[in-house]
Order: C-alpha cells, then structure tokens, then sequence
C-alpha cells in the first residue's frame, strides 16, 4: 500500500524515502526497477528466485533504469525453489538455459550502467541444492555476470557475496579483471565460500590480478574462501 500510494499524483512530494523490502508485490517491484518511484533513493531488496528473476528482468528492459542512491540486492534460494519440469534430459537442459537467461540480464543492466548504484550483492545457493547450479547453460550465465564485473566500475560495491553458487577456475579467471580494472575500489567483504570447484589456479588469477593492481583492495575486511579447494 506504502508504494502505492508513492505512485499516486496524491502523494505528497517526498524527496529521499529508504526501504528495505523482503514481501513486495511483483508489480511494486517492477516500478522500483523501471524508475517509476522515484521518490525510493535508497533501497535494499532480500527476495525469493522468481522477484529476483522479475526484478532483474524490468532493470534490463526497462525504458529508464533506476537511479537510486544506493542498492542492497540479497537472493538466497534453493534450487528447489525451480520447477525442473520432467525428468527428461532435454526438459532440465531448457529449464537450465531459462535459469542461466536472468544471470546474463543482470550481466547485461551492468553493462549498460543500470547498476552503478550497488552497494552489496548477495547471491547464495543453498547448499543442499548446490549440483543443481553446475549445468553448463547456468555455467554460460555465470560467466556473463563475471565477465560484466570486469567490464564495468561499481564505485559503491562494498560487499559481493557468491556462496555455493558453483564457481570455477574459470570463472575466477573472469572475475580476476574486477579486480585488474579496479572497477571496486571500496570492496570490503568478499565471500566465494563453498564454491568446490575454486582451486588454486582460482586463486590464483584472482591474487595476482590483485597485485597487478596499483590500489590493489585497500579496504578489504573479510575474504571467507571456506569450503573451496583453493
């Protein structure tokens, strides 16, 4: 009702509104993602896999994107939480290549300076479920947010957050530019625990990408590789 009626021509003209939302109604979402509230400069979302999914779609094709002062994103889920539809090879490698669509979307918002404003990002893959985030397609998805990372500067990310989500030495690989880039400079906490499939090459590419970096990560606080082979 509270955002709703921020859409309304009666409310009251409110310049700086700060929520921190977990139960929001896909279409409140998808007007905070689009710019359509204006008035929420600060914002911090803890959501499910299919707001997150809605979410990330409208801040992709939105006509505007949001611009807000600073954004908190958090999404812990199960890989319960998708309908893998039959058992059939072909029908889980289609469910996987419509999981791996919204992690190349958000790699795409980045790319495009939609998400300058992030300030922590938090995607964490229950552990449970974590072989269900190892496909190859989700593997392609994977790589395109990485890869988007090394691309773009996100002067406000402070906390990046990637547990159990099944990375690789490759995909250290990718993330390593981020750090080569000094595209997050003000990087503070930095989890890849239980990502079994980090090893030493992984860690490699990150740290030395690290020293190949003048500034290097000068407020980095908390690195948790817990749980990796690195």
């Amino acid at each position: 009702a509270f955002l709703a009626a921020l859409q309304s021509g009666e409310c009251p003209s409110l310049e700086c509104v700060q929520l921190h939302l977990k139960a929001v109604r896909q279409e409140d979402l998808e007007a905070l993602a689009a710019g359509r509230i204006p008035a929420v400069r600060v914002l911090g979302l803890d959501l499910d896999l299919a707001r997150l999914k809605a979410f990330v779609r409208e801040v992709r094709y939105a006509s505007e994107g949001p611009k807000f002062d600073t954004l908190d994103l958090r999404a812990a889920f199960s890989f319960f939480d998708v309908n893998w539809g039959a058992s059939t090879d072909g029908d889980v490698e289609d469910v996987a290549e419509r999981e791996s669509h919204w992690l190349k979307m958000l790699g795409e918002a980045i790319d495009m300076g939609r998400l300058t404003s992030l300030r922590k990002f938090e995607l964490r893959v229950h552990s449970q479920s974590e072989m269900d985030f190892s496909s190859d397609e989700i593997a392609e998805g994977k790589s395109a947010l990485l890869s988007a990372f090394s691309r773009v500067r996100l002067p406000l990310l402070c906390e990046l957050s990637m547990r159990g989500v099944d990375l690789s030495d490759d995909h250290m690989n990718l993330l390593s530019g981020a750090f080569r880039n000094g595209n997050l400079p003000v990087l503070r906490v930095f989890d890849l625990s239980a990502n079994r499939n980090v090893g030493q090459d992984g860690m490699e590419f990150l740290m030395g990408s690290v020293f190949e970096n003048d500034k290097g990560l000068p407020h980095l606080e908390k690195l948790e590789l817990g749980e990796t082979n690195g």
